[in-house]
């Protein structure tokens, strides 16, 4: 309506100046043309008109005058409001600045937890990489001892057929010595033979508890290494607590960031996501740890009592060739009387009873200690697939977060050009104190955001109708 009414007083005084300039060239025709004979009457009608033209002229240019008033006013207020709008934009600049500032420290601070994250993602490989060396220690002690075993067995076999062969040998002579008519000389024979297959017996029985004892050093250097593996798996899960907390941070930016920490909110899931999966990695790491320490603890068992019974066979062995020596000895001095060869032959034949009960309870320990080292064999591999996943989860979170990191490089980059073309069109105002930064902990801090809408209520732009003509 203002706008209208300076629009009608800018026309009326328009047509009022050129109506009285119309009327000035008309009046000066009327006098030339009427007025020739009388000039005096045609002076005064003219003058009466020309007053009241000078009149309507004078109206006129107070029209105008007021109208371009109006107008200057009009442009005063524009000016007024483009100043306004320009320190509006200075305003909406520097807090944009700040923001896009804020989110630069956010993203130095979010890239040296990158590199904090590749340290100890590196540590966490190297320990995965010890975890995995031991585990294939052990699986290669079990191997080894799971073949010492089949020899062993195969020792176990040869000594209960030498006894059992024996025991035959034994009953034999105990056959010939009751018949008192038949001589001696084929039971010293048979004597003869026993006693070199007891020699062999016992160099077999040496090398059986070598082997044992081989196997027990195996298992024994395998309980060791499961020490060591049960320390990195506390360092492992130190490692997952740590990344649990980045996540926790990097969500508590996002949040404070809003829409522009939507890259944060992606890099807070895949950090979450690799310290739960690490967890629960390590977690199975753990239980697969004590499963095969219960293992080793019965293997290393089974393996004392193998080596004790290999101790013991050894000396019924030695105890068998002595006796075997002394029927031997018996049968050539007493070929007229065999009673003393007869309770020598009955004693050797009890040792060698002896020494196939002990072979048949030797073979049931060895088969109990062969089910454990295939268990933990078995163990062993199922671990080294855990820890072969912890790997490849967590290659790939690092893999995320990089791409993750870049993107929000780019969007920062992007913000950082707007806050540049702003920069051009705006005036420089005092800049606003930037607030203190709050004291760092031992912890990288990290910038606080603002409330997203928080600027708006204090530069809202309020602009006056503008009045170009």
């Amino acid at each position: 309506m203002k706008l209208n009414n300076m629009k009608n007083n800018k026309a009326a005084g328009l047509c009022i100046i050129a109506g009285t300039i119309i009327l000035m060239a008309l009046l000066s025709a009327f006098q030339i043309f009427l007025f020739k004979g009388d000039e005096e009457a045609g002076t005064a009608m003219l003058l009466r008109l020309s007053a009241v033209n000078w009149i309507l002229a004078a109206g006129g240019m107070t029209l105008l005058f007021l109208w371009a008033a109006k107008f200057l006013n009009s442009l005063k207020s524009s000016k007024d409001a483009l100043e306004k709008n320009q320190a509006s934009l200075a305003q909406f600049y520097q807090i944009l600045k700040a923001h896009s500032d804020r989110s630069a420290e956010a993203t130095e601070l979010l890239r040296n937890e990158g590199i904090e994250r590749e340290a100890e993602a590196a540590h966490l490989r190297e320990v995965l990489d010890l975890v995995t060396g031991q585990f294939s220690e052990i699986e290669g002690a079990s191997v080894q001892a799971i073949g010492a075993i089949d020899l062993i067995e195969n020792y176990f076999s040869s000594l209960r057929d030498a006894a059992a062969e024996q025991e035959r040998f034994i009953a034999n002579a105990e056959n010939r010595l009751d018949k008192a008519a038949e001589p001696t000389g084929s039971v010293s024979f048979n004597i003869s033979e026993t006693e070199g297959k007891a020699g062999s017996l016992k160099k077999e029985a040496a090398m059986g508890e070598e082997q044992s004892h081989s196997v027990h050093e195996l298992i024994k250097g395998a309980s060791e290494n499961l020490e060591k593996i049960t320390e990195m798996t506390g360092a492992i899960n130190q490692i997952s607590e740590q990344t649990n907390i980045l996540s926790m941070n990097a969500a508590i930016e996002s949040a404070h960031a809003g829409s522009a920490g939507a890259g944060f909110a992606v890099v807070a899931k895949e950090i979450k996501k690799l310290a739960g999966s690490t967890k629960e990695n390590a977690k199975n790491i753990q239980d697969a740890i004590k499963a095969v320490t219960r293992q080793i603890a019965e293997a290393l068992k089974a393996s004392e009592l193998s080596s004790g019974s290999f101790g013991s066979l050894s000396k019924e062995i030695q105890n068998l060739a002595e006796s075997l020596n002394t029927v031997h000895e018996s049968a050539q001095k007493n070929r007229e009387s065999p009673s003393a060869a007869e309770s020598a032959i009955l004693e050797s034949a009890s040792i060698i009873r002896k020494i196939h009960d002990n072979s048949a309870d030797m073979m049931a320990n060895q088969q109990s200690f062969r089910s454990a080292l295939e268990q933990i064999h078995a163990l062993s591999g199922k671990t080294r697939a855990e820890i072969k996943e912890i790997r490849t989860g967590t290659q790939d979170a690092l893999e995320n977060i990089a791409k993750t990191q870049d993107r929000i490089r780019e969007t920062l980059a992007e913000a950082g050009k707007l806050g540049e073309g702003l920069a051009l069109g705006a005036p420089s105002p005092a800049v606003p104190a930037k607030p203190a930064a709050p004291a760092k902990p031992p912890a990288p801090a990290r910038p606080s955001f603002e409330a997203d809408n928080s600027w708006r209520k204090d530069v809202a732009v309020k602009s006056p109708p503008l009045t170009i003509w």
